[in-house]
């Protein structure tokens, strides 16, 4: 059983569980799609076997390993002054109407540290759901910072993404 993020169970962890059931075909999996607070808590009621997420400080807990680094990228409509970017640092968010993801979320507790610091245009949207920021995105409503993992969310609906380059910022999975 495996616990693991929205955005990693959609794209990237399907790949996986067919090479992994075309090696093993009898071997039984039950794949939960949960946020962070709710992967970490399934493995610690022993309902999953291990949990797929963000490293969010979790070495302290649990045994962890390292899967592979991911970027941030600004998500954002085509029409946007940054979309032809190829790629920004962070206070080029400076005066940009934002959305933010919720704040439990793995993205948040590792970029709100490095956002913090930047003047962003509150837009008061706070969503749990890629799918939202992705239609919310896509009627001008905003712009984000997001995994790379979770690009495809936003590619489906045509909207742009610029990676982000700043110090320190990383997104490991």
């Amino acid at each position: 059983a495996i616990a693991a993020l929205p955005s990693l169970a959609a794209e990237w962890l399907p790949r996986v569980i067919a090479e992994f059931r075309a090696l093993y075909p009898g071997v039984g999996l039950n794949l939960f799609d949960v946020v962070l607070e709710r992967t970490l808590s399934l493995v610690r009621e022993g309902t999953v076997d291990l949990a797929i997420n963000a490293n969010v400080g979790l070495d302290e807990e649990f045994d962890t390993r390292p899967l592979f680094d991911d970027g941030f990228f600004l998500v954002c409509r085509p029409d946007h002054p940054l979309a032809r970017r190829r790629s920004i640092r962070l206070e080029a968010l400076s005066g940009l109407a934002y959305i933010h993801s919720i704040r439990s979320a793995s993205m948040w507790q590792l970029l709100y540290p490095h956002l913090r610091e930047v003047p962003l245009r509150d837009t008061g949207i706070e969503v749990s759901y890629l799918s939202t920021l992705a239609g919310l995105f896509a009627n001008g409503l905003g712009v984000s910072v997001v995994t790379g993992v979770s690009l495809f969310n936003f590619t489906r609906v045509g909207l742009c993404f610029v990676r982000v380059d700043d110090d320190g910022l990383r997104y490991q999975v």
